[in-house]
C-alpha cells in the first residue's frame, strides 16, 4: 500500500517515457517501470499516473539487464581512466562503481525522484545536479555532443577530474591515496559526489562488479587466429644442363687461346 500511494504521487509526461527508479530505504531496491500501465485522468491532458508496479520477476530482470550492461562497459571505462590518470586498478574500479550506483549500471541517466522537489534532478553517469548539470549541458551544446552518450559523459568526467571544470580536481588524489577498494569507493564519493544519502553498500557492490568485469576481460582467451592457407612448396632446383660457372671458365679459356695465337704469330 505504501508503494502504491507513493507511486500515485509521481507524475510524468505522457509524451516521453522514463525509467522509473523507485528506492525504498536502499538503492539496491531498484525497479524500472518504463512499461508500467499508465492512465490519463480526464481534464488533465499530458499528465499520467502509473498505478501498478512490475512484478518481482520483471524487477529482477531489469536489475540483471542493468548489471549486464555495466559489466560490458566497465572495463573500457576503467581502461580510459588508467590511461588518463595516475591511478591503480582499484581506484578506477571505485570511480566506475560509484557511477554504476548513481546511474543503475549506466541505464538510468535521469534522476526520477529528485532530492530537491520541483528540480530537474541529476543527470548522467554521476547524476550531475544543479550548477554541475547545467555546466555539463552547456558543454554538450558547445561541442555538439549528446548528453546521453558515453562519449559526452566520460569527457565531462575527465574535465572535472582534471580540475579543468568545477572544483573536484582533488578527487583523483584522494581516491588513489585511500587503502583498499572499499576505502577508495568512499573517498571518491566524499571528494567528488558528496551524496546526501551515501548507500556505501551499493557503491561498493558496483565497484566489485567493475573489478570482476575488468579481471574477466583481461583473462578471456583471445580470438583464435585463422589457420594459414597452405602454399605449394617451391619446386626443387633442376639438375644437369650447363652451369653458369662452367660457361665463364670456358670463355676465359678461349680468350687465353686466342691471345696466345696472336702472340705467337706476330
Amino acid at each position: 500500500m505504501r508503494r502504491h500511494r507513493l507511486l500515485q504521487r509521481i507524475r510524468f509526461s505522457a509524451v516521453r517515457p522514463y525509467h522509473l527508479d523507485c528506492r525504498f530505504g536502499t538503492k539496491d531496491f531498484n525497479i524500472i517501470c518504463a512499461s508500467a500501465p499508465l492512465t490519463q485522468p480526464p481534464n488533465r491532458p499530458g499528465i499520467c499516473w502509473a498505478f501498478s508496479f512490475p512484478s518481482s520477476q520483471e524487477a529482477d530482470m531489469a536489475n540483471a539487464n542493468a548489471e549486464a550492461n555495466f559489466r560490458a562497459k566497465a572495463p573500457g571505462i576503467m581502461a580510459k581512466l588508467l590511461d588518463d590518470f595516475p591511478i591503480e586498478i582499484q581506484a578506477a574500479a571505485a570511480i566506475v562503481g560509484n557511477a554504476g550506483h548513481e546511474s543503475l549500471g549506466f541505464t538510468a541517466l535521469q534522476e526520477i525522484k529528485p532530492t530537491v522537489v520541483g528540480s530537474r534532478g541529476g543527470w548522467g553517469w554521476m547524476q550531475w545536479t544543479g550548477p554541475r548539470r547545467r555546466a555539463f549541458e552547456a558543454y554538450c551544446m558547445r561541442t555538439g555532443k549528446d548528453p546521453a552518450s558515453d562519449e559526452a559523459n566520460y569527457a565531462w568526467l575527465y574535465l572535472e577530474l582534471k580540475g579543468i571544470e568545477g572544483t573536484e580536481g582533488a578527487a583523483i588524489g584522494k581516491t588513489q591515496a585511500a587503502i583498499g577498494l572499499e576505502a577508495k569507493v568512499k573517498a571518491f564519493e566524499q571528494a567528488f559526489l558528496r551524496a546526501g544519502v551515501k548507500h556505501y553498500d551499493s557503491r561498493i557492490r558496483w565497484a566489485k562488479i567493475a573489478l570482476a568485469a575488468w579481471e574477466a576481460d583481461r583473462t578471456a582467451p583471445a580470438d583464435p587466429k585463422p589457420a594459414p592457407i597452405p602454399v605449394d612448396p617451391l619446386p626443387p632446383p633442376k639438375t644437369g644442363g650447363i652451369k653458369p660457372a662452367g660457361v665463364i671458365v670456358a670463355i676465359i679459356f678461349l680468350a687465353l687461346l686466342v691471345g696466345a695465337f696472336f702472340f705467337v704469330r706476330f
